[in-house]
């Protein structure tokens, strides 16, 4: 008799365990499509810092690999032409920026020409630039158009041919404008 009750006993706490842990994650997949919803209604939050700097502001969205695959598939084929395995990938981030400047300056010149107004106008996928020569002044208005995308990866632990542990972190910024060069960047994970 005791030998049923404690197999009975463990069969039941075994069951008690896994319905513990099925609640906890279902409850984490609930919280995570909770936040992930707040994050797709909420709208990105602009400000201006210090008199001039432009700050946007999102609440993360949190994605498994299946769902990242089927919404932000572009981002995914970048991320495999970079030769990084999706499952190592920590998070992407993706900035499309653009720069507006007029400029107006004198032309110095020792040749006076008739006073006719001079345009042109010169547009890519990536910069516009417009402007008009007039006697002794240049109006341009340029546009820049860059997109960011930011990957960050792990780089794993390697004995003969196994992968296995993290190394490190890693982090691939990618601009999309030919004409951007990536001057600096930072990654800093809050340990919490």
């Amino acid at each position: 008799m005791s030998k049923y009750f404690y197999l009975t006993f463990f069969t039941l706490l075994s069951l008690f365990i896994i319905s513990v842990k099925t609640c906890r994650s279902n409850k984490e997949e609930a919280n995570r499509l909770a936040q992930n919803q707040n994050t797709l209604m909420t709208e990105i939050d602009y400000y201006i810092f210090r008199d001039s700097l432009h700050v946007a502001s999102i609440n993360q969205l949190i994605l498994d690999q299946s769902e990242f695959k089927r919404y932000k598939s572009e981002t995914a084929e970048l991320i495999k032409d970079l030769e990084i395995k999706l499952k190592r990938v920590e998070s992407t981030s993706k900035t499309v920026v653009k720069t507006e400047y007029k400029i107006q300056t004198t032309i110095k010149d020792s040749i006076v020409y008739k006073d006719t107004l001079k345009c042109f106008d010169y547009k890519n996928k990536h910069i516009d630039v417009a402007g008009c020569f007039s006697k002794d002044t240049v109006n341009l208005d340029i546009a820049s158009r860059d997109t960011i995308v930011q990957v960050v990866h792990r780089i794993p632990r390697r004995f003969l041919f196994f992968n296995y542990g993290t190394k490190g972190i890693k982090q691939e910024i990618l601009s999309l404008n030919p004409y951007t060069t990536i001057v600096y960047t930072e990654y800093i994970k809050l340990k919490k």
